[in-house]
């Protein structure tokens, strides 16, 4: 199959794999990913998703292209885990990275500025602009975790920053 136009050829999110739910309409598994570089060299910021057979483009109005950025699925409710998305910008096309979290609440179909919606949990006053991490949800102790990537002066990093939803602050660990 050909690849649809404006899909990324690098650089998007790690795919993230959702599946079947009959209850909430879908008949197939999906995965989605995020951002990334098209094969024109421009970024985008658009979420795709595939159900198999064909991909599917869901431009975004608030989310900045972007390449490189982390995503985790966070539980707010433990009736509907990993249904709360975070999402760490990564590189911006202007090689800058930001501290701004954004969410989502339908698979990346929509993305929103955390703090923006939910001042108390996107509140990441004292850390420094970072992007690029590896990310991972612990359900254990409701925590995020990003490490590595890189700094605003493009630096790499091996940082530790963690954070809990119920009041994210977060913080640098080492």
């Amino acid at each position: 199959k050909i690849i649809p136009a404006g899909f990324p050829v690098r650089g998007f999110t790690r795919p993230i794999s959702v599946a079947y739910n009959p209850k909430k309409g879908s008949t197939t598994s999906r995965i989605y990913l995020s951002g990334g570089v098209m094969a024109d060299g421009e970024l985008t910021s658009s979420t795709w998703t595939c159900d198999g057979s064909q991909w599917a483009e869901f431009q975004q109005l608030s989310l900045p292209p972007m390449q490189r950025a982390s995503v985790v699925r966070y539980t707010l409710d433990i009736d509907a885990p990993d249904s709360f998305w975070i999402m760490q910008t990564g590189e911006m096309a202007d090689g800058k990275v930001s501290e701004i979290l954004y969410y989502s609440e339908n698979s990346g179909i929509t993305w929103k500025r955390l703090n923006k919606e939910h001042l108390k949990l996107g509140d990441t006053y004292n850390i420094k602009p970072f992007g690029c991490s590896s990310a991972f949800f612990n359900p254990k102790n409701y925590r995020i975790y990003f490490i590595g990537g890189k700094d605003a002066e493009g630096l790499q990093k091996s940082d530790i920053v963690t954070g809990a939803l119920l009041n994210l602050s977060m913080l640098k660990k080492r």
